[in-house]
């Protein structure tokens, strides 16, 4: 019997709610399941952002990823239950998937104008406080840290994702006009120029958002797999939610040709890996799924 998990994912964020009724069940008919291609499960905020993006993959042909748009809900809550969910679904057997948290988000930074693209393996979880003149931090597996935000504390903050696959990835992303850098994660929606800056001095982020840390969180403690995050400045220093929500349509359309440029480019990599293991005359090439975990490994 397939695993079947009926999520409901509720989000309100300053008046704007939508709800998503999905029963997650991946059995021998999942398009994942297929041809042994490896799944990259892109997982998105809003109905806005999963439109743009399925509308611009549709189409698409690719001979070794199988991607699915995957409209998971906002903040960490949503985006970790949805990761959570749909890994657990995926049929016994397939190949490790990959996971692509792909959305807007806002500036942290001068260097990061509005429209431009972060592609990140590298995401904090930085909810904080001042209510008695220090702060509290949430490391990355739900410990509970309370003390000044130092460099070194926030590296052990940090969550990395260890694929060199993806790094080969990251490489051939920044030579095409990819921002690379770290992503910084938090529930709360951050307006002001002043705490803009702040966060992204401390923490050594390019960008904020509400899901990547959960995201890669969720990838580590499934197993540690593979994870990226790609995402797109909507709102920029001096902008505030109302300019974010002017600007998600046109930012979103803008983030699915570069969505699409990242997994071509997932692609070539791994058919290049294939040629390779093809001339070593690797074992794994005897059937599809052993090759694709294979693949999926170097």
């Amino acid at each position: 019997m397939p695993f079947l998990f009926p999520v409901r994912l509720d989000y309100n964020l300053v008046g704007f709610a939508a709800h998503t009724d999905k029963s997650y069940s991946r059995g021998k008919d999942s398009p994942l399941a297929k041809d042994g291609k490896i799944a990259v499960l892109v997982l998105t905020p809003t109905p806005t952002e999963r439109a743009g993006i399925a509308g611009r993959l549709d189409g698409a042909t690719f001979r070794r990823i199988a991607p699915e748009v995957i409209e998971c809900g906002a903040g960490k809550i949503n985006a970790a239950l949805t990761l959570a969910a749909t890994v657990s679904g995926l049929p016994p057997g397939s190949a490790p998937p990959i996971i692509a948290g792909v959305g807007t988000s806002g500036s942290l930074s001068l260097e990061i104008a509005g429209g431009e693209v972060v592609f990140s393996l590298d995401s904090i979880v930085a909810d904080w406080r001042h209510d008695d003149g220090r702060e509290s931090l949430v490391g990355p597996y739900g410990t509970f840290i309370y003390g000044p935000a130092d460099p070194e504390m926030v590296e052990a903050m940090a969550i990395r994702s260890s694929s060199p696959l993806l790094a080969r990835l990251q490489e051939l992303l920044s030579g095409q006009g990819f921002r690379t850098g770290r992503v910084l994660t938090s529930d709360a929606f951050i307006a002001s120029r002043e705490h803009k800056l702040r966060l992204g001095r401390t923490f050594g982020a390019l960008v904020c958002d509400m899901e990547s840390g959960a995201f890669a969180w969720t990838a580590r403690r499934l197993g540690d797999l593979p994870w990226f995050n790609l995402r797109a400045v909507a709102d920029t220093l001096d902008e505030t939610l109302s300019d974010y929500f002017d600007k998600e349509k046109d930012v979103t359309l803008a983030l699915g040709d570069r969505t699409l440029e990242a997994l071509t480019a997932l692609d070539v990599i791994l058919e290049e890996r294939a040629w390779r293991l093809s001339l070593r005359g690797s074992e794994s090439r005897r059937d599809g799924t052993g090759s694709a975990v294979r693949l999926a490994e170097r």
